[in-house]
């Protein structure tokens, strides 16, 4: 079973997650395997809450299966999910609380599909499903739990959740969800935003393009909080997170050149690119 599921989640990151997996070739081989297993998990969890309407049903009923299951000690028959967080927990120190804390998000992802109301309720949901990732890589790549290097792990979860939705505005209204504040584009709905990317341009579509300057902006916030300090982690610990955290802040840049960013395809960062971010992290970790 345990080589199953590490052979799996590499398959599955290599496939998925172009950024995760050029970034594991930077750290011990061990973590690598326990961060592709983090990433099945958390894939498998996102696309469960992803299902459609139909679906919706029995993907709430099995997150509270596997909510239950954690929750307890009980360890006959359980969820593929809960079985391999479980192993997970076993390889390392993670807090199973936190895996809690994303799923619970999750599951009020599912109950109420992403209108998000206001800042407060953004940030909320960005800590939800990717300040805990961060929070759960820590353990996984051995970094001391101090105070300061769990601030950090919140701040830049955050701050990628945040590039994701400015990249993905479309695609997510596809998917019935609207992660801009409902306060900064007048409470369009998902389904107008699909139709305003196949308008021409006019006032409603430039307030969903504003919508994702501000989001832009606060992401800096949470960069520059996140990237603070990154000098007390041990050499190859700064060198991963400055190479996942740049390729991020490229992603950022490409997204603010575009005049109407969120209408065109998902943006992608180069191999090429991503080896001289690569170059400038391991010279950035030797400071």
């Amino acid at each position: 079973m345990k080589e199953t599921v590490f052979k799996k989640s590499k398959k599955l990151v290599k496939i998925y997650s172009k950024n995760i997996n050029f970034t594991s070739f930077f750290i011990k081989k061990k973590y690598s395997t326990y961060i592709q297993n983090l990433y099945l998990i958390c894939r498998t969890l996102d696309e469960l809450a992803d299902n459609n309407l139909t679906a919706k049903t029995k993907s709430l009923k099995r997150f509270i299966l596997i909510l239950k299951q954690l929750k307890t000690k009980y360890n006959e028959k359980l969820d593929k999910i809960s079985l391999f967080i479980k192993l997970l927990k076993k390889n390392t120190s993670l807090n199973i609380k936190i895996f809690i804390e994303f799923i619970d998000v999750l599951i009020k992802d599912i109950q109420y599909p992403a209108n998000i109301k206001n800042e407060k309720e953004l940030l909320y949901y960005c800590y939800g499903v990717a300040g805990t990732i961060g929070l759960l890589i820590l353990p996984i790549v051995n970094i001391k739990q101090s105070r300061q290097n769990v601030v950090n792990a919140i701040h830049l979860g955050i701050f990628m959740q945040l590039i994701n939705i400015a990249r993905d505005v479309l695609e997510d209204a596809f998917k019935g969800r609207r992660y801009l504040p409902a306060c900064w584009v007048n409470n369009t709905s998902a389904q107008e935003i699909i139709f305003l990317s196949n308008s021409p341009i006019n006032k409603n579509q430039i307030k969903i393009t504003h919508a994702v300057r501000k989001l832009l902006m606060l992401s800096q916030i949470f960069y520059k909080k996140g990237i603070n300090n990154l000098y007390q982690l041990s050499y190859t610990n700064r060198v991963f997170i400055n190479i996942i955290s740049s390729i991020y802040y490229k992603i950022y840049i490409n997204i603010c050149k575009s005049k109407t960013n969120w209408i065109y395809k998902r943006i992608f960062i180069s191999l090429q690119y991503k080896l001289f971010l690569t170059l400038k992290s391991f010279f950035y970790g030797q400071k």
